[in-house]
């Protein structure tokens, strides 16, 4: 926690529930999928001290691993018509995908194994974040000029 004034505070944290890891930091709340790692972008706060603690107790991160670059993208060097014509690309597998589920959900279409909306509901999330969630936070990180 950090106090901006007196009356607001900053939460950082890194906090895994399940298959699902939750970032807090001053760029905000977002969340995914344990098995995808977590970038700058989302979490910018630097190690100060080496993991695990309990065998290297207080000893201090070394300056050059403790400062990583910004990572580059794939996007990094697009023109601003490529930029915006990947985004429409993502934006529409994103709706392709979330489509279908509506439409198994309200009976319109059959799913290819039989499943509860839970279950259908939770297999659009894990094919969300297989398909779609490196290169949204590639473009996240190419859009929010950091």
């Amino acid at each position: 926690m950090s106090y901006t004034t007196p009356h607001d505070i900053l939460i950082y944290g890194l906090f895994r529930v399940d298959d699902t890891v939750y970032i807090f930091s001053s760029r905000g709340f977002t969340f995914h999928s344990a098995n995808m790692p977590v970038t700058d972008s989302e979490y910018p706060v630097k190690r100060i001290f080496t993991y695990p603690s309990r065998t290297t107790r207080c000893k201090e991160e070394e300056a050059s691993t403790a400062t990583q670059p910004k990572k580059k993208t794939p996007y990094a060097n697009l023109k601003s018509a490529e930029l915006c014509s990947k985004v429409i690309e993502e934006a529409s597998t994103i709706y392709g995908m979330a489509d279908r589920l509506m439409q198994e959900l309200e009976g319109n279409i059959k799913p290819t194994v039989p499943r509860t909306p839970n279950d259908a509901r939770k297999a659009f999330s894990n094919n969300f974040w297989d398909c779609c969630w490196q290169t949204t936070s590639d473009l996240h990180d190419e859009l929010s000029f950091a």
